[in-house]
């Protein structure tokens, strides 16, 4: 109200404030008149607030083309012209794809994060001048290069589950193992050694922007931002410079998952996939999902209630089966009536869904209070 209530004469200056993080990050929560606001929001908007995955490129690219055509459209309608129009550079569909299988090029890679290395690293990485004391060793380098090969190895099912892969809570249980081995007396990346707080050190919230993490630089914050840094060098370096690049690309599209699953969502929108699971990913799903196993649809409504923020909503087409057949009752009451509140539902009938010969509903559930 008090944006649209301003005075938008030409040249008349006015503080735009929002609410913490409803953009994202940006200088004291101002972007000083409205004429910079239009300018800024379609960009901010694509970057911090949309979020998409997919398990086919081709999805994630029309996806991606559409929110480039949505923004401009927003630029058109603020009279921006096209000359003016500041470019989309980031938006966050991200493809779900197993971590790159080729092993000599990840051995490669991992060759870049050894003892020699990791101090040059860590100085480029975290913005550390030649006064910042950095130690290293090779427990160090040996425990980093451990967590990105568990990242490589429980990716593998990344292209047959999507967001279904708990892809999160394997990390976590990793993460903390290694932070149990060395917060006792000497931490993986301890802030009191190379003084982050002084000199160009980057700063807690830039080192945390990537994966969208808040709080203090913690253990996976560190060791992505150098892992993402050592990616960036491979890439630029040395020969065979287009195997390297698209190594990176699909490097950077595992990580992107794992930083969107550890997300928390207010809207979840979702046509999900149907059926039953690959056999390759039925025993996970059968660990993981024991009362939505029974249909794919029914594992992303439970895996979308894990991922919603406090009293979220998520909106599902899907097929109607859920609702009245006896093999979902488990799912019925400990999700859609249990952890969820039904809010709307919609029958819609036999030829919703394209060609598939299944009857469809549409509805919202809201998450807990």
């Amino acid at each position: 109200d008090d944006v649209g209530a301003a005075d938008q004469r030409p040249g008349r200056s006015v503080d735009v404030e929002l609410a913490e993080g409803a953009l994202g990050p940006h200088p004291q929560g101002q972007l000083g008149d409205l004429d910079a606001l239009k300018l800024a929001m379609p960009g901010l908007v694509l970057a911090h607030n949309l979020h998409g995955v997919d398990i086919d490129p081709r999805c994630a690219q029309i996806a991606q083309l559409a929110l480039w055509m949505r923004a401009q459209r927003a630029f058109r309608e603020f009279d921006i012209d096209r000359a003016a129009r500041p470019l989309i550079r980031r938006s966050n569909i991200v493809i779900a794809e197993p971590m790159p299988g080729e092993e000599h090029l990840r051995d490669e890679f991992l060759r870049e994060l050894k003892e020699d290395r990791l101090e040059g690293l860590m100085r480029r990485a975290m913005g550390l001048g030649a006064d910042h004391h950095v130690h290293t060793n090779k427990a160090m380098a040996d425990s980093l290069a451990a967590l990105v090969n568990a990242i490589w190895d429980e990716m593998a099912l990344a292209g047959d589950m999507g967001v279904l892969l708990k892809i999160e809570r394997i990390l976590a249980r990793r993460i903390e193992k290694a932070r149990a081995e060395w917060e006792g007396g000497m931490p993986l990346f301890p802030i009191a050694e190379f003084g982050i707080a002084g000199g160009n050190a980057v700063s807690e919230s830039e080192g945390t922007s990537r994966s969208g993490r808040g709080g203090r630089l913690d253990f996976w914050g560190r060791a992505e931002l150098l892992v993402f840094k050592a990616l960036e060098e491979y890439a630029a370096g040395g020969a065979g410079f287009a195997r390297r690049r698209m190594f990176v690309e699909d490097s950077f599209h595992g990580f992107a998952l794992a930083d969107l699953v550890s997300k928390r969502f207010d809207v979840v929108l979702m046509n999900p996939p149907f059926g039953s699971s690959t056999l390759k990913a039925k025993p996970a799903i059968d660990r993981w999902y024991p009362v939505s196993k029974q249909n794919l649809f029914a594992c992303f409504v439970e895996r979308s209630a894990e991922m919603l923020a406090r009293s979220g909503m998520i909106g599902i087409i899907s097929p109607r089966t859920g609702f009245f057949l006896s093999d979902f009752t488990s799912w019925r009451e400990g999700i859609v009536f249990g952890s969820l509140k039904l809010k709307s539902y919609a029958d819609l009938g036999i030829g919703v869904l394209d060609s598939a010969m299944v009857e469809a509903c549409a509805y919202c559930l809201e998450g807990g209070q």
